[in-house]
């Protein structure tokens, strides 16, 4: 298990710093209800079922006394890539945006295992979405990250997040916690329409890995991988080239965080498989400021 092995070792010098009740993986407080997992008991109330008695502790006691029990809260955690050759690029000049999106998807996947969740996985390259089915185990865990591995290469088809949309939108029926991990692209009306649906339904927390910026770097680092090109010296260092790129690159960030927002979807940039864990943390802190709000 070489890919999972990576992200609890990395998780392990994480949780020696200042990270505090992160690891516990609740996602809301302990729920009581209807399920086959006996809780304590508590006296009898106006409306209560006759079949939740128990006699036994009710012919020790002054009232009557009922069973309760703690309700199952067992979620799915569904892990949403959309891979393909364009994640084999840079993230920074030291990883792949591959490296990055399995470090940050297997964390969260390993936080759902931890939890009692299931987790399954969705990923795209390309108009095919390949499907793992939900598991609790870390062995299927560490399948479906090769499986997000394989599927990042340069020789992959593209990745296509309408593609991947379309098919959550037709296949997940039952509400399920949703970490849709992308690229750093611009999310056009098709794509935020379906954004907009899933949002009704589902918890959905996204990852955007960002890519490489061109702009000063050695060469060795510039490389298309989708066109399987060099990018020229005169555009590499350009400065006027720069701040449009940099300004474009602004833009399109503020409008998708506009529209994560608006759409009360969670979101995070990680950058590196140093910045995973903080920024999953980050990711997940935010959420529940949001809910005890």
């Amino acid at each position: 298990m070489a890919l999972l092995t990576k992200i609890k070792a990395n998780l392990t010098i994480a949780t020696r710093r200042k990270v505090p009740g992160l690891l516990e993986g609740q996602y809301a407080s302990t729920v009581t209800g209807r399920s086959l997992d006996f809780s304590d008991l508590r006296e009898y109330a106006i409306g209560d079922d006759v079949k939740d008695f128990d006699w036994k502790a009710t012919a020790r006691h002054v009232t009557p006394l009922v069973k309760r029990y703690v309700a199952d809260r067992k979620r799915t955690v569904l892990l949403t890539v959309c891979a393909g050759a364009e994640m084999a690029g840079l993230a920074n000049p030291a990883e792949t945006k591959a490296e990055v999106a399995i470090m940050a998807a297997g964390l969260m996947g390993y936080l759902g295992t931890r939890h009692g969740d299931y987790v399954g996985l969705q990923v795209t390259g390309g108009d095919e979405v390949t499907v793992q089915r939900p598991s609790t185990r870390e062995i299927e865990l560490e399948r479906m990250l090769q499986t997000v591995q394989a599927r990042c290469e340069a020789g992959e088809p593209t990745g296509d997040l309408k593609t991947l949309l379309e098919f959550t939108v037709a296949t997940v029926r039952r509400r399920s916690i949703l970490v849709l991990v992308i690229d750093d692209v611009a999310l056009d009306p098709p794509v935020e329409a379906l954004l907009r649906r899933l949002a009704a339904q589902h918890e959905i927390f996204v990852i955007v890995v960002p890519d490489l910026d061109p702009t000063g770097q050695e060469p060795e680092l510039l490389h298309d991988v989708v066109g399987n090109a060099e990018i020229p010296a005169f555009l590499r260092n350009d400065p006027e080239l720069a701040a449009q790129l940099a300004d474009a690159d602004a833009a399109r960030r503020e409008e998708r965080a506009r529209l994560f927002t608006g759409l009360g979807i969670s979101h995070e940039v990680i950058g590196s498989t140093e910045d995973a864990i903080p920024g999953i943390f980050r990711l997940l802190g935010r959420t529940r400021h949001a809910i005890r709000g």
